[in-house]
């Protein structure tokens, strides 16, 4: 079974709740944490979800890892895999999908 991505972008915002939810559905994840310098991929060919965590920048912040989440959740829009965002995640969701 493909595992769910999720992006962790704090030390100190793991996914918590959300773990145990797909720990209780046996939901494989895949943590990525990128401020230990963890790589994105380069799309979600191999992941059957999307979440996204918290951070204490702001989505609007000039990072290319930005933008790459938010071609991230538009390659997982396109191949109809549910995405999820939380605080800054939300954020990013929003930016992809035209918020501003």
């Amino acid at each position: 079974m493909q595992p769910i991505l999720v992006i962790q972008n704090s030390h100190n915002d793991g996914p918590g709740l959300f773990e145990t939810f797909a720990q209780e559905r046996a939901y494989p994840l895949q943590v990525i944490r990128r401020f230990a310098a963890d790589r994105l991929p380069a799309d979600m060919t191999l992941h059957r979800g999307l979440c996204i965590l918290g951070s204490p920048a702001s989505a609007n912040d000039d990072q290319a890892d930005f933008r790459h989440m938010e071609q991230l959740i538009l390659d997982a829009r396109a191949r109809r895999r549910p995405v999820i965002g939380h605080c800054f995640g939300g954020q990013i969701l929003s930016r992809a999908l035209g918020g501003t």
